[in-house]
């Protein structure tokens, strides 16, 4: 397809009024049609575990398979068998044909393993409602987003933390630690985030969280340590603590900043401000 052609198409499909997507939705579609692995298999492990079902959203994650299986990489074999996952988790008969196929095709052990799973959470498929290859186009979908770049960076931002996208929220979180300047808004709303999990602290996001303590300390400074102090004194886990420990000895109270304080802003309602734009 030429590629203006495609970006047409592309954006046709964006903002056409039949496609009634929320941000979230639209986030993931960036996600799954980005040449950045890391950033497919993100998509598609937050839309395991969101227990996404959007037939927009899944068909890219089918279109994904039909197209990297045959030449994939050993490492891309966890990001497509995630994409076999969330294909399963939506219990929908559309897919069944084509996980069939993987499983009796040439696909590695790993993705058969999983596209079989898959396939046990699925109902036979009426042969007519299965997806076809070539339905989604990728590339289009693509530089469609890529022209379109709807969103500023720092709204950006406020999505990954109000979709708790960990993967986003750690490398945003070490970038700041790195220098990257970001907006006020975005700190505080990292500080909420914080606080918000920090009382259900687990093996997925203790890493993320002790990286967002290390951010708003060393970006912040001395506005977020009455903060990252209630982080240190009611934390269950010892990683978040000993890396709030070690942030808040570079902190000082000056009595010429605010302090930032729980619920000074609202996840929730920045979201919104975005959806409504």
């Amino acid at each position: 397809m030429n590629i203006k052609v495609g970006i047409l198409v592309g954006l046709l499909i964006l903002t056409s009024p039949a496609v009634a997507l929320t941000v979230q939705q639209q986030h993931y579609q960036a996600q799954l049609s980005s040449t950045n692995f890391r950033q497919v298999q993100n998509a598609f492990e937050n839309i395991v575990l969101k227990h996404e079902n959007n037939p927009e959203i899944l068909d890219l994650a089918a279109q994904i398979l039909i197209e990297h299986i045959p030449f994939h990489r050993q490492k891309e074999e966890d990001t497509l068998a995630w994409a076999c996952r969330a294909l399963g988790e939506s219990n929908s008969t559309r897919y069944v044909q084509l996980l069939s196929k993987i499983i009796n095709g040439n696909a590695s052990k790993k993705i058969k393993k999983y596209a079989s799973k898959a396939l046990k959470k699925t109902f036979p498929s009426n042969k007519a409602d299965s997806y076809v290859a070539g339905t989604v186009n990728l590339v289009a979908l693509h530089e469609a987003y890529q022209a379109r770049e709807k969103y500023t960076p720092s709204e950006k931002h406020i999505i990954n933390i109000a979709n708790d996208n960990l993967f986003e929220i750690k490398l945003l979180s070490e970038e700041i630690y790195q220098g990257k300047n970001v907006s006020p808004l975005t700190l505080d709303l990292l500080a909420q985030f914080l606080s918000e999990n920090n009382k259900n602290v687990n093996n997925k996001n203790a890493d993320t969280l002790a990286w967002v303590c290390k951010a708003i300390a060393k970006a912040g400074k001395s506005r977020y340590k009455n903060t990252i102090e209630e982080i240190i004194r009611t934390t269950d886990s010892r990683r978040v603590r000993s890396h709030c420990k070690k942030a808040n000895k570079s902190l000082f109270r000056d009595s010429t900043t605010d302090s930032y304080t729980f619920g000074d802003v609202n996840i929730s309602t920045q979201i919104k401000k975005i959806s409504i734009k």
